[in-house]
């Protein structure tokens, strides 16, 4: 009984997956005929394992309206208005 249970932690430590993690950087755009929102961004992920949940990271880098700097702005008052078009625009776009 004592060998079958060592031989099965052996072979789940062999079988355990790596886990994969990556970053990718991106721009997400907004715009139309009268202004351009421009967010550039960084996205950090973990796929995870057997043992670890799947995780990720969005950072903001900066925020352009019409070619000027507006990040300050964002941070006050619109990061909870992108936040989720951001992120969901990161993950789909994580492998390219």
């Amino acid at each position: 009984m004592m060998i079958a249970c060592m031989t099965m932690r052996v072979n789940m430590l062999i079988n355990k997956k790596k886990m994969s993690s990556g970053k990718s950087t991106g721009v997400f755009r907004k715009s139309s005929e009268d202004y351009e929102l421009e967010i550039e961004f960084v996205y950090y992920w973990e796929d995870g394992d057997y043992y670890t949940p799947p995780s990720s990271d969005l950072e903001i880098d900066k925020v352009r309206l019409n070619d000027m700097d507006i990040t300050d702005f964002y941070y006050d008052y619109l990061v909870d208005i992108f936040e989720t078009d951001v992120l969901e625009y990161a993950q789909e776009n994580q492998y390219e």
